[in-house]
């Protein structure tokens, strides 16, 4: 399969496909944000009610926290399922309708545990790399510090070639962990495309059958959205300028100063530029990668290779 010829051709059956739904589509992400917006106020008032009550204690600090991350991964799998049914049912010229917004909630435990499967396995490879390379940083550090091996005058004097060796093959393992941790991200990315195309699977059967048919397919995907990087761009940009002047304008209220108003309002702005950018991308996004999951999922299952009967 040549890669970006295909690129262009999935691209433009997406715009054919999106012609008279774009509003729909926009309208249906303008409701999930502004449920997500609330449902992080929520969150966000919990927190600020147990730390306004004096409620500093460790336990309930924790329990809070793993209450918020419950609510957003039992959240987060029902929309993207409903997303991917949504767009799914489009490429096949069905119309969407509102009540589509509400399929993922039918399957609500599935589709959360399909989401937690995701998470937990790219943040299982990450820490894989991510904690051994803490802890060449931690030893560098100590031995620069003079925290080992301080009365060792052999080991003092090669505290600054131990310094560099631990340090860089902490960077080295930490770059390792963001790579695998992409790779793997991009094994899973199908999951919840093969839950609403297969609803009666369960959430570890969409879990494996995602990585079944990204084998050999994971640089493709980044291909297609690489193809996109001008739109991300577009929206990363503003959003990353907006949060600068943002900080910039209430970084005084820590002092008990005033916001600057200025360069809140900038911030602001800017911020709302990168999310409309984000949020009017996204449907041709969506569609695009509906198109490839389409034209992979039917990668034919390898047979197992044949056993030879002991003699």
């Amino acid at each position: 399969m040549v890669l970006f010829p295909k690129i262009a051709e999935l691209k433009a059956k997406a715009k054919t496909q999106l012609e008279g739904h774009y509003g729909t589509l926009l309208g249906y992400e303008m409701v999930i944000v502004l449920a997500l917006m609330l449902a992080i106020t929520a969150a966000t008032t919990v927190l600020g009610l147990v730390f306004f009550w004096g409620m500093h204690f460790p336990a309930i600090e924790f329990l809070v926290g793993l209450l918020v991350f419950a609510v957003v991964i039992v959240l987060a799998g029902p929309i993207l399922f409903s997303f991917a049914r949504i767009y799914l049912r489009l490429s096949d010229g069905i119309k969407p309708v509102w009540k589509d917004m509400l399929e993922g909630f039918k399957i609500l435990w599935r589709a959360a545990w399909a989401f937690f499967l995701m998470f937990a396995f790219t943040l299982l490879w990450f820490l894989a790399f991510a904690v051994p390379a803490v802890i060449m940083f931690v030893l560098g550090g100590l031995i620069a510090t003079g925290g080992l091996f301080a009365g060792s005058q052999l080991m003092g004097n090669l505290a600054g070639v131990l310094t560099t060796f631990f340090s860089m093959i902490g960077a080295v393992l930490y770059i390792a962990a963001l790579t695998v941790a992409i790779v793997k991200m991009y094994s899973y990315w199908m999951t919840m495309h093969v839950l609403a195309d297969n609803p009666n699977l369960t959430g570890m059967q969409a879990f494996k059958e995602s990585q079944r048919i990204m084998d050999g397919n994971k640089s493709k995907l980044f291909g297609v959205e690489l193809s996109f990087m001008g739109w991300i761009g577009a929206s990363i940009v503003p959003i990353l300028l907006g949060m600068v002047f943002f900080v910039q304008a209430t970084v005084s209220l820590a002092f008990g100063g005033v916001p600057d108003i200025g360069p809140l309002m900038i911030g602001m702005i800017l911020m709302m530029i990168g999310g409309a950018v984000a949020i009017f991308v996204f449907p041709y996004l969506e569609m695009t990668i509906v198109n490839f999951y389409k034209d992979i999922k039917n990668k034919p299952v390898e047979a197992a290779a044949p056993t030879v009967a002991a003699e």
